[in-house]
């Protein structure tokens, strides 16, 4: 394995180094695929540090996103369908961005049981800072590599979740 530049690697991933080239496996794939997952979990870490600035998590920010993009207010079942996430989650999230002065919980047609939720003058103010901010620095994450590196790379992410898609089938 000594060929190939582990300095981005989590400390999980090059203890598993040895026992790849113990076993025969394919330490090429191995080593693309620990640095693969070693940089997304870098990633992550740094998205979360940035949203924090902020008050907000990942799924905090989702909602307040889908929110905004939305032409009306959602239901928490609606919001919780497009977040991709289960409904306990949602409403957890929800009890904090209500908390925190993001979003409001409003009556639907005087049905107590329900309500749906917008964003309020300072869950617009936030999202509309954040966005332009992330979006910049997600782009600064490939500043370095030219058009044809990055095409290179998305064909192959595309073609390694394509593969983990199928064999979850």
């Amino acid at each position: 394995m000594s060929e190939f530049d582990t300095t981005l690697l989590s400390a999980k991933y090059k203890a598993l180094l040895p026992e790849a080239a113990r076993t025969g496996a394919d330490e090429t794939a191995l080593a693309g695929c620990f640095t693969l997952l070693s940089v997304a979990d870098a990633v992550f870490s740094a998205c979360h540090e940035r949203l924090a600035q902020y008050q907000l998590s990942e799924g905090r920010f989702a909602v307040l996103l889908l929110l905004r993009q939305s032409s009306s207010n959602l239901t928490p079942s609606e919001l919780a369908d497009q977040a991709d996430v289960t409904r306990a989650t949602m409403t957890g999230l929800l009890d904090g961005l209500v908390r925190d002065g993001f979003v409001n919980r409003e009556e639907v047609d005087g049905d107590r049981r329900s309500f749906a939720v917008s964003l309020t003058s300072k869950g617009q103010k936030v999202i509309g800072k954040v966005i332009p901010l992330q979006l910049q620095w997600l782009e600064s994450l490939f500043a370095n590599l030219t058009i044809g590196a990055r095409k290179n790379l998305l064909e192959s992410l595309q073609m390694i979740g394509r593969k983990v898609r199928h064999e979850q089938q």
